[in-house]
């Protein structure tokens, strides 16, 4: 059965590539993609197994199956704490002060998430 499977971060530099095709066993789970990605890429064996896995842009456990055409996404930005970039646009208010108000807020939230939340 043939999978794309995209990598982020230090994943991709050890595949030397932002997306790979694969053929893999009918009825291959994430976590047994994994270990055929680990065989073909030698690199990533020098690299924690995923915290979470994602199929076609949802976090799914390893024992999850996939199924021809699916994408596996492998990251590690949660998990390290990476934080993510919130961007803040547009003076839409009639009154300025109520723009301000609305990036604040969403300042703060971002804050109150915290690190790889």
């Amino acid at each position: 059965m043939n999978i794309s499977v995209r990598a982020f971060a230090v994943y991709r530099e050890a595949i030397g590539a932002k997306q790979v095709a694969l053929d893999v066993a009918s009825g291959a789970t994430a976590g047994q993609v994994w270990d055929v990605l680990r065989g073909r890429y030698p690199t990533l064996g020098r690299l924690p197994r995923p915290f979470a896995f994602a199929i076609n842009d949802t976090y799914v456990p390893p024992e999850t199956v996939l199924r021809e055409r699916d994408e596996l996404v492998l990251s590690e930005c949660a998990r390290r704490g990476i934080p993510v970039a919130g961007t803040l646009g547009g003076g839409y208010a009639a009154d300025p002060a109520d723009t301000v108000d609305i990036h604040f807020g969403t300042a703060m939230a971002f804050r109150e998430r915290g690190p790889g939340q």
